[in-house]
């Protein structure tokens, strides 16, 4: 107790000077407290304790996130993180979001950070710019933001890029689902923009109708069923087929690629594209 006492008033304390100290003191008391939990987590755990403080942690950071923020358009925002306890899962993108449990489908929700959060937190993915990001960079950053729990972004289409002096902008269509889950249409807009220290990701339901091309989803049910098949071979094996799981992460990954190839090589309607292009830079007022 006596430890996180000092700890958590020390985090309170700090004095903050300038943009860059801010952020450096933040990954600092942010790094403090996960191995803090970390020692605490191995060492006979009290959970209803452990929860309390994880939550005072939070709150801790959001201040700091606040200050760094302040003249950012998502300063309103609560924490993105959910916990700082690597028991209970964590590994959300530092930053703030705007309507983060909103299910309301007409609203947007709007995640900002800075530079040097965001190249520290995919530093180890080895993103250390955000100049040509690739489709699967892409995937990785928009469910850092947006993910909750197990749900992963697949990036359809970049069907909007643009680079200025002072900014960058990536827009495409997407879906979340679980990796272990079925192929699916997407149904979200996301948009990644860079201006001047800070970094906006945007998240907003299709209103447009993107149709399902029924020979995609055939060629992913049935690799997706193949799978499924094999999964259950393997759960029966005694002792276990290595080679029948292999099998079933084969097929799995086959269904995604050959859903998403199919899809992008079909979603050619100019009249969509156009749509989806204006309805992008009309979300970029978010960051303006």
């Amino acid at each position: 107790m006596k430890i996180w006492t000092s700890l958590l008033l020390f985090m309170i304390s700090i004095s903050l000077f300038g943009q860059t100290n801010q952020e450096l003191k933040y990954l600092r008391t942010r790094d403090n407290y996960i191995e803090y939990f970390n020692r605490m987590s191995n060492n006979n755990p009290d959970w209803t304790k452990i929860d309390r403080q994880n939550n005072d942690s939070l709150i801790v950071l959001e201040k700091l996130l606040k200050e760094i923020l302040s003249n950012s358009k998502a300063k309103d925002g609560i924490i993105n993180l959910e916990t700082l306890v690597g028991e209970l899962g964590f590994g959300s993108l530092d930053g703030l979001v705007l309507n983060k449990n909103n299910v309301v489908r007409d609203s947007a929700q709007v995640f900002v950070t800075t530079k040097t959060l965001f190249l520290d937190y995919f530093k180890a993915g080895l993103i250390n710019s955000i100049d040509d990001l690739s489709k699967e960079q892409l995937d990785e950053i928009f469910t850092s933001a947006f993910g909750r729990g197990e749900a992963h972004a697949t990036t359809f289409s970049i069907v909007e890029k643009s680079v200025t002096k002072d900014s960058q902008t990536y827009g495409c269509i997407a879906s979340f689902g679980q990796e272990s889950g079925e192929a699916s249409t997407p149904d979200n807009f996301l948009v990644l923009a860079s201006k001047g220290n800070y970094i906006y990701l945007i998240l907003e339901y299709l209103d447009i109708s993107i149709k399902e091309f029924r020979d995609c989803k055939s060629i992913s049910d049935s690799l997706y069923s193949q799978s499924r098949k094999y999964e259950k071979l393997y759960n029966e094996s005694n002792p276990k087929d290595k080679l029948l799981i292999n099998k079933s992460v084969y097929f799995l990954e086959s269904s995604y690629k050959q859903y998403y190839d199919c899809y992008m090589k079909n979603l050619n309607d100019k009249v969509v594209l156009e749509k989806i292009k204006n309805k992008i830079i009309n979300i970029l007022q978010y960051t303006e």
